[in-house]
């Protein structure tokens, strides 16, 4: 990315007002040197991928808990729940939400993370930069409650990324999500493909947008 903002010239790059990439580091150093004037976003669906990560980590230590050689290994029943633990909450319907709601009654430990995640999933749902500090603000008092191992990577990102999920606001909301959701359908097809290669095409590579002009 370094090589094609330095070969676009100053004129362009001045023009050059909202990018919105993935979680690559060379692409924030890139942009921090290239367009400094810019305001980075880093795209919601990582930021949200990199969260719920964290509760899928909590969700698979616990459901390998039990009495050693015990069949099945793990509980079914978190197992099961596994794709409504990482929804967010508006989007459960009453059948999913009390389903869930008897997995986490008997699970703290994930109930606590859930509850985080949820939380963090609030950074961007909120209205206003204001109300994403504020749901900011819920994670961390829950995480001094009670610091689950697991959510360390979401700690570390919000330290290291701050700026650049936060200008999700200041930017007006911008997003990827569309272009992200027509690659991994296309992506579908590519794997489906009885006599084509497995690898991706050229040109196809990590998530930028630029917004200028």
């Amino acid at each position: 990315l370094g090589k094609f903002l330095d070969a676009q010239g100053p004129a362009w790059r001045r023009h050059v007002q909202v990018v919105v990439t993935d979680g690559s580091k060379a692409y924030q150093a890139a942009i921090r040197r290239w367009l400094p004037d810019a305001t980075h976003v880093l795209d919601r669906f990582h930021v949200s991928r990199w969260f719920s990560q964290c509760l899928v980590e909590v969700r698979r230590r616990i459901q390998r808990r039990g009495d050693k050689d015990t069949r099945p290994a793990f509980d079914p029943t978190i197992f099961r729940s596994r794709f409504l633990q990482v929804m967010r909450y508006d989007h459960l319907d009453d059948t999913q939400a009390s389903r869930l709601a008897h997995v986490l009654a008997r699970e703290p430990e994930l109930d606590h993370a859930w509850r985080m995640l949820q939380h963090l999933y609030g950074i961007h749902l909120a209205a206003t930069d204001a109300d994403a500090n504020q749901a900011l603000g819920a994670f961390i008092d829950l995480w001094q409650e009670r610091p689950l191992e697991e959510f360390w990577p979401a700690v570390d990102r919000l330290l290291g990324w701050a700026d650049e999920i936060f200008n999700f606001h200041d930017a007006g909301r911008i997003t990827n999500g569309a272009i992200e959701g027509r690659m991994n359908k296309l992506g579908v097809l590519k794997r489906v493909s009885v006599n084509r290669p497995s690898e991706p095409p050229k040109g196809e590579g990590p998530s930028v947008g630029c917004v200028g002009w």
